[in-house]
């Protein structure tokens, strides 16, 4: 029976539903009535409901939905998309900060095609003048390709692994939410792992997974009219507007005349009241100017050029 809406989740951020167990069973196929791992497929041990996203990192988990990478109704860690049921062993290899065990779909292909088939969607959107609409991702139901488990260590495999491995069951049951079991192998990809038994991701599943990351990582499309308009408000400068020339009012020795050939009001106010200025500035040193000449022509007289060293003597005298 499929569960109701208010069982996939519990009214804590990151606490299981009630009866998450049985939901979790039922939605793997696991054995019942105690269940199985959903990795290993071991019986009989003490078994957990694990997080595949990290439990206590709330930020990230926002930023994951407000990206639109999980479906719209995971709205927190303890909806029923983001568990699975592990037992000790295989939980003590998922469940840490640097994961050594993640599950990946194989046809991570399905993901990139869908991504790019949306991304085309929301741009056709913004084109018509519409809001771009949020980002879909393929829901548990959505994709059917299948998944493998694989170890991410430079350790040899543990015995009950390397079993699984040697037997070739190396393939995983689940309908968890596939975006998230890949947003937790992400955060073990980048560190280049030497794998002594072979059974770490491969180059081909490690370039498709940064391909779809990459792809993941662009921004919201918008309309055709809008980005030419960021590009020119992003390559142009402020002052090279329509019919205004960069040495407008800006530069040494630029015109002050508008566009139709009339002076500017204001600029008209400044050139008139810098004449003024000279003007008394000019007539001030024309007063200066002329004591200059009275004074010297006072020394003239008192001194004349043609006067005799005797006379100019009589004169001080």
């Amino acid at each position: 029976m499929t569960p109701k809406p208010e069982d996939l989740t519990s009214g804590s951020f990151s606490s299981p539903p009630r009866d998450a167990k049985h939901h979790l069973m039922k939605r793997d196929g696991l054995s019942m009535p105690w269940g199985s791992c959903t990795i290993c497929q071991d019986e009989g041990l003490q078994y957990y409901i694990a997080h595949i996203l990290p439990r206590h990192d709330r930020e990230r988990f926002i930023g994951y939905q407000n990206a639109g990478l999980l479906p719209a109704d995971v709205t927190s860690l303890g909806h029923l998309d983001v568990l699975i049921y592990l037992c000790s062993n295989c939980h003590g290899l998922w469940d840490s900060d640097d994961p050594r065990l993640v599950i990946i779909p194989k046809n991570i292909e399905f993901f990139i095609q869908w991504e790019e088939a949306d991304y085309r969607r929301r741009e056709a959107e913004a084109n018509v003048g519409n809001p771009p609409p949020q980002r879909t991702v393929p829901r548990r139901d959505d994709y059917d390709g299948g998944y493998a488990w694989y170890y991410l260590s430079d350790r040899r495999l543990p015995s009950y692994l390397q079993m699984l491995a040697q037997a070739n069951r190396c393939n995983v049951d689940t309908k968890a939410s596939p975006t998230a079991l890949i947003l937790k192998a992400g955060k073990a990809i980048g560190f280049p792992l030497r794998q002594p038994d072979g059974h770490g991701i491969s180059h081909d599943v490690r370039a498709q997974l940064c391909q779809l990351f990459n792809l993941w990582e662009r921004p919201p499309p918008m309309s055709e009219h809008a980005s030419i308009l960021t590009t020119e408000t992003q390559t142009g400068p402020s002052d090279l507007k329509k019919d205004r020339s960069p040495t407008d009012d800006d530069e040494p020795g630029g015109s002050k005349i508008g566009r139709r050939g009339e002076e500017n009001p204001s600029e008209g106010k400044r050139r008139r009241t810098g004449s003024q200025n000279a003007s008394q500035q000019d007539e001030a040193e024309d007063d200066s100017l002329r004591g200059v000449e009275s004074w010297e022509k006072e020394q003239d007289f008192l001194f004349g050029p043609h006067m005799t060293a005797a006379k100019i003597m009589e004169r001080l005298g």
